[in-house]
């Protein structure tokens, strides 16, 4: 069976990395996410001790200060994303949508089976 041709994120490659070809961030947004938000409930008990009120409205308002700050970032990672895929369907190209480099493995089942159902046979044409 063909592998798909999974340009964007599965051909992992140093080069892509020295080259700023492949973005890392993406993949470490998530785990710098939850530890400013584990810095913000930290730091708003601490603050509970001086003013219960006051740390109690820290946590909450800093809660969603950290998220929409982290989604405004992953929005620009997203239309990069987009972006390259466009300039790859301009291009001709065939676009996968693989997020990872589990996502070959994964995806290439599905690209093979959808790809084999979606062509009429022989038989189908002549009928």
């Amino acid at each position: 069976m063909k592998k798909p041709d999974c340009k964007f994120k599965c051909n992992f490659d140093f080069k892509e990395l020295l080259f700023f070809n492949r973005l890392v961030m993406p993949q470490i947004l998530t785990v710098i996410y939850w530890i400013a938000l584990v810095g913000v409930v930290l730091s708003g008990i601490f603050f509970m001790r001086f003013s219960f009120f006051g740390g109690l409205m820290q946590i909450i308002i800093g809660a969603i200060g950290v998220r929409i700050s982290f989604e405004l970032i992953c929005v620009v990672f997203s239309i990069n994303r987009n972006l390259e895929k466009l300039v790859a369907l301009q291009s001709g190209e065939k676009v996968e949508d693989c997020k990872d480099s589990v996502c070959c493995s994964k995806q290439e089942e599905i690209v093979t089976e959808t790809s084999s159902e979606e062509k009429p046979s022989e038989e189908d044409k002549s009928e």
